[in-house]
């Protein structure tokens, strides 16, 4: 892997986002994996879970559930609800859905950013 420049210093990158992005390029020209959530046994949160392949949705009236193929992974998303007032932070959040359409759109609030993998992709 060749850590290119401008993957660090996109203007998109928040300061601390490309920090990460540097030491995570500097960790694999060194020959290491850099660590995710999934090198390292943590649930993988959304959106970095979306890298699964197998992925079972099932529709309920009230709710709809999310089973990924990694590690018994399940995701709730209640429809038609508000989030609490308190969200208490965790792993996969608080997440409501709606139908726009034939489009289910869901909101997520609350997912723990405090973990030493937080991460969007790898």
């Amino acid at each position: 892997m060749l850590l290119i420049k401008s993957e660090y210093t996109n203007p998109i990158l928040k300061p601390h986002a490309a920090e990460a992005v540097k030491k995570h390029g500097e960790i694999e020209l060194s020959g290491h994996a850099a660590p995710t959530p999934g090198t390292r046994c943590f649930p993988e949160p959304p959106p970095y879970i979306f890298w699964n392949f197998g992925i079972l949705i099932l529709h309920q009236p009230s709710k709809i559930m999310i089973l990924y193929d990694e590690d018994h992974e399940v995701r709730h998303v209640r429809l038609n609800a508000s989030h609490p007032v308190q969200v208490t932070p965790s792993w996969y959040g608080d997440s409501v859905g709606y139908y726009e359409g034939d489009t289910l759109v869901i909101d997520t609030v609350g997912i723990k950013a405090d973990r030493p993998f937080a991460m969007v992709d790898t």
